[in-house]
């Protein structure tokens, strides 16, 4: 907010179910930037006049002021609060849609690992550094903020002032699994101290410019935001772009698994994109894929072939298992498929793109049970035994 002083500025999808909100405080230009990313309403308490230009964006729908006043012992500006359906009303009055009215291409803002993953195996340790204390109290001095690792909850809690942050009303601790460090220029407008964070533009480096923090580990990261509208997270320090282009950012999710660990890494990002697609091609259910995808990120070996195989269109020598290379998996997988529909070699009514996902499956599954397959594949399949 000013002068270094920290201000919440918290992301609601079950706004109307949340019986008190708050209190508001007054905004400022970077939150405006912020809340656009998510397709979200801005709630708050006016501002200074810094902040016109940027409510006025046609991406900007924000409500100001005039919400429930409540008594709680503190001087006047620290008691206002959104009470349930307060924002209903106010948003069907301004005209705004209470459901999300821009591109589907928010969903890929962050994507989700499908399982608990530590960031010591997703990259074998390369990169990774411990992180279990995170003192903020440089950059912000007035209240000493502070993320301290809680190994029983696998959260990070928030601390300031010296003491460890919980809420007013059910004495909860303010905690995150997730944590996004980005390192941010920013501008003084005057001697009062309004700033901007400038979180539109590029920083170009072999470096971290912020760092990604999870189960008590840390990796650095680089961003870019190349428009008020578009941000892209190149989310690792090797600056390979990944394009996260999203006006209105929400969380992607997929059914069946929790999501804990962003999966931040450029090729991980496209190889899930691309995995899907071949799934969709191949009339596989996206459950059948999410379990793919599962397994194939828990051996660094199959993923990479399958990086190769996206790269290059063809499946590499290199995987191998008891002799079985992934080519020796795609015949096999051909002839299966050949029997299965009765038709010649290499017709083109075989489904290329499901063999060579089970291509992959099949690679998984014989490096867990290798004479299971090696007798399949010995027996062959003749057609008494369709």
């Amino acid at each position: 907010a000013n002068n270094r002083i920290t201000r919440f500025m918290c992301i609601y999808k079950d706004w109307n179910s949340v019986p008190r909100i708050g209190s508001i405080r007054s905004i400022r230009p970077t939150n405006v930037i912020l809340a656009g990313e998510y397709n979200a309403v801005a709630v708050h308490d006016g501002g200074p006049f810094y902040i016109n230009d940027w409510l006025a964006r046609p991406w900007s729908n924000n409500l100001s002021a005039g919400f429930a006043r409540i008594a709680n012992g503190k001087p006047r500006e620290f008691t206002e609060y959104v009470t349930t359906g307060e924002v209903a009303r106010r948003m069907a009055a301004a005209g705004y849609s209470t459901t999300y009215n821009m591109p589907r291409e928010r969903e890929s803002h962050f994507l989700f690992q499908p399982v608990e993953t530590t960031l010591a195996a997703a990259y074998n340790g390369v990169g990774v550094a411990n992180a279990t204390n995170i003192n903020l109290t440089a950059a912000f001095p007035h209240n000493q903020s502070q993320l301290k690792y809680n190994p029983q909850t696998m959260t990070y809690d928030y601390y300031e002032y010296g003491a460890i942050h919980t809420d007013a009303e059910d004495g909860q601790v303010l905690t995150f699994k997730n944590v996004i460090l980005q390192e941010a220029s920013f501008a003084q407008y005057d001697a009062h101290g309004y700033l901007i964070y400038n979180v539109i533009g590029y920083m170009p480096s072999d470096t971290a410019t912020g760092y990604y923090i999870t189960d008590g580990q840390a990796i650095p990261i680089t961003w870019v935001k190349e428009v008020a509208k578009v941000t892209s997270f190149p989310m690792n320090s090797k600056n390979t772009k990944t394009d996260l282009q999203t006006p209105i950012c929400r969380l992607r999710e997929r059914r069946g698994y929790y999501m804990a660990g962003i999966l931040y890494d450029a090729r991980r990002i496209k190889a899930i994109e691309d995995l899907m697609a071949l799934c969709e091609f191949a009339g596989e259910s996206s459950q059948w894929g999410d379990k793919l995808w599962e397994d194939m990120s828990r051996d660094e070996e199959v993923f990479e072939a399958f990086i190769f195989y996206l790269e290059n269109h063809n499946l590499p020598e290199t995987v191998k298992c008891e002799g079985y290379s992934l080519i020796d998996l795609f015949i096999w997988q051909m002839g299966v498929d050949n029997l299965i529909h009765d038709t010649g070699k290499n017709t083109n009514a075989c489904n290329k793109e499901k063999m060579i996902l089970h291509t992959f499956r099949c690679m998984l599954d014989m490096k867990k049970d290798p004479e299971t397959f090696i007798r399949r594949m010995q027996e062959g399949r003749g057609m008494d035994k369709l």
